[in-house]
């Protein structure tokens, strides 16, 4: 058991530091934080969506005055 452990631990560090390599390359980490870009602006794009579908929700439900 505590081998296994060593083995996944040892795998583990191996693997992140050909992550590291790998995202450090100059032709990949321009395409990598582009893909972030993308991702953080449908990020906000989905963000201002909710907001504004919440708005109309809530302005609707208070026009119909069920509490009266």
């Amino acid at each position: 058991m505590v081998s296994e452990f060593v083995d996944h631990l040892l795998y583990a560090r191996g693997v992140e530091d050909e992550w590291r390599a790998f995202l450090e390359q100059d032709d990949i980490r321009p395409l990598i934080w582009e893909e972030f870009e993308q991702l953080e602006q449908w990020r906000q794009y989905s963000k201002k969506w909710k907001i504004a579908i919440e708005a109309v929700i809530i302005d609707s439900f208070e026009k119909l005055n069920f509490s009266q």
